[in-house]
């Protein structure tokens, strides 16, 4: 789930809660264990990668998936199934059983990715090409049924965020975001913001409580920045080192994760705690949550409970390095 604006040039930002009036920051926020640096990552492996379970300690399990192609994976809401786009004459979805792991493909048209699941797991969004224009479609996981296209529009739109409640859906078309009240095609969607120039955005903040905010990347002048922002007044926090991509919420919206790259050139996946204060968005100090492994596919998402990255790592992983070995 991902979102990324081009900030308004000359403004500080400073990160960090101390001195926010009115906050008791102690109740706010909970320290997040660091771990220790993680080796460099390598090339992408070009044969495929297969998907797996790393855990905070460094422990993996391989789960029964690939090796394959994957350009994208996210867990269902229970965490009983994972969609998966994989790369190959156009980019196709496919769900992951975890129980059974029985496969099924949900897609065969066109190229499809941007993948968002509906908060009680029976829908999946997503961006297609299939009738020649980007635009946001949807399909019932279990496959019945066909396709629906949910926004009829000119441009490139592609999901950035859903609600808790499933009633609005955050999506970015060509440098703008915006809401879509769902199941009202009379309603026309509400520009969020506009930057001023067109990029590829991150996640939109799916919680019932932190609604307000919302997470991208900028890309700019060889530095790559996550920050957090407040979609009512516009106030940004940042949050990321001079390399961080790919920021994603966790399911109650307080916790942001990023892929990160230290001084050393070690990269991890990096958490910190957002709450909203009374100057606008506020972030604990980042910590490394999990180690990566060289070569590792740059798609991941972690558990509700934050415990487990999902991450494609290439197969020989376990044998090539000894931060990750079998639990």
């Amino acid at each position: 789930m991902l979102v990324q604006f081009l900030l308004n040039g000359g403004r500080k930002l400073e990160t960090g809660v101390a001195g926010v009036a009115g906050v008791a920051v102690a109740a706010l926020f909970v320290v997040l264990p660091a771990v220790a640096s993680p080796p460099p990552w390598q090339e992408p492996v070009r044969t495929g990668w297969v998907l797996a379970w790393i855990h905070r300690d460094g422990r993996v399990e391989p789960l029964p998936f690939g090796p394959q192609r994957f350009a994208e994976v996210r867990l269902s809401p229970g965490e009983r199934q994972i969609a998966v786009t994989i790369s190959g004459g156009g980019r196709q979805i496919w769900i992951y059983e975890l129980g059974s792991g029985e496969t099924r493909q949900l897609t065969f048209e066109g190229s499809n990715d941007s993948l968002l699941w509906s908060p009680d797991g029976t829908w999946l969004y997503f961006r297609s090409d299939r009738t020649g224009t980007t635009e946001i479609w949807r399909k019932r996981v279990d496959a019945s049924g066909e396709a629906e296209r949910v926004l009829a529009r000119e441009g490139r739109q592609s999901p950035s965020g859903i609600s808790a409640d499933g009633n609005d859906l955050w999506f970015y078309e060509e440098g703008n975001l915006y809401r879509l009240r769902l199941g009202d095609p009379s309603t026309t969607p509400q520009p969020i913001r506009v930057s001023e120039e067109t990029m590829r955005f991150a996640v939109v903040s799916a919680s019932a409580d932190l609604e307000d905010l919302f997470a991208y990347q900028l890309s700019a002048e060889g530095r790559q920045e996550v920050f957090v922002a407040s979609i009512t007044d516009g106030d940004e926090r940042l949050i990321g080192s001079p390399f961080s991509l790919f920021p994603s919420w966790s399911d109650d919206g307080r916790t942001l994760f990023y892929l990160s790259r230290d001084e050393a050139g070690n990269r991890g996946l990096s958490g910190v705690n957002v709450a909203i204060g009374a100057s606008g968005p506020m972030v604990s100090s980042p910590a490394v949550l999990f180690p990566v492994f060289a070569g590792s596919r740059a798609t991941y998402d972690v558990s509700a409970n934050g415990e487990r990255l999902l991450m494609p790592i290439p197969p020989d992983a376990v044998r090539r390095s000894p931060a990750l070995r079998k639990p």
